[in-house]
């Protein structure tokens, strides 16, 4: 997932590319894997109602949108906290009464 979001994708280097060229053919692969065996792990026909696809991509947004935000409060928090060394390791080096 790196490439797609630590950089420009004008600029995407060769293995960049190939990682998510790879995982395109390895979802293909699945989805072939999946049609062809008698006890699916995803029942491929709840793709052809029309409910289920629009539903999937709407929490696979939101799920992006929580993440990517847990990510930036997180850097925004750590990067305005002190340089003091003790002060990174907070609770780790504080003493029990």
């Amino acid at each position: 997932m790196h490439p797609l979001i630590g950089a420009d994708l004008g600029h995407l280097p060769l293995r960049g590319w190939t990682s998510v060229a790879g995982r395109l053919l390895v979802l293909a692969a699945f989805a072939l894997h999946q049609r062809r065996t008698a006890r699916p792990l995803l029942e491929l026909s709840l793709f052809t109602r029309r409910g289920f696809p629009a539903a999937l991509v709407t929490s696979t947004a939101f799920s992006e949108e929580e993440a990517a935000m847990i990510i930036t409060v997180r850097a925004a928090i750590y990067s305005s906290r002190p340089t003091k060394p003790e002060l990174h390791a907070g609770p780790l080096l504080a003493r029990r009464r």
